[in-house]
């Protein structure tokens, strides 16, 4: 998966503009780089209402940039999330992300220790 990232300032307004409130996969950026681009710092999912798990984000005010994708299922959330954590090593989750509570669905990685070839 390509990953073409749209960034968006984390208000409020913008997150209830923009994001539906079902399953989905985010980006966040604590600022930008010398060249002016904003750095995925963290990537996380939201199994049912990625809208609510922003609005969590955005009140904490430890991020001022998001990208993400609405998903029609919490498993797509999960593999868009890996897909995510891989590509761009995102220095605020080190560890590879867990799959939904009461799930073994593997990692979509090729060469992840969590990837099982279907």
């Amino acid at each position: 998966m390509a990953i073409n990232i749209f960034w968006h300032a984390l208000t409020s307004a913008e997150i209830d503009r923009l994001v539906a409130k079902k399953p989905g996969a985010y980006i966040l950026s604590r600022g930008k780089d010398a060249a002016g681009n904003p750095v995925a710092h963290y990537v996380g999912r939201s199994d049912d209402d990625v809208n609510r798990r922003l609005h969590e984000w955005e009140r904490s005010g430890r991020y001022q940039m998001f990208a993400f994708r609405n998903e029609d299922t919490s498993r797509r959330a999960y593999e868009v999330e890996c897909i995510w954590w891989h590509e761009l090593q995102p220095a605020d989750n080190q560890i590879h992300p867990a799959a939904p509570a009461g799930t073994d669905w593997p990692c979509p990685v090729k060469g992840c220790s969590f990837y099982r070839a279907a």
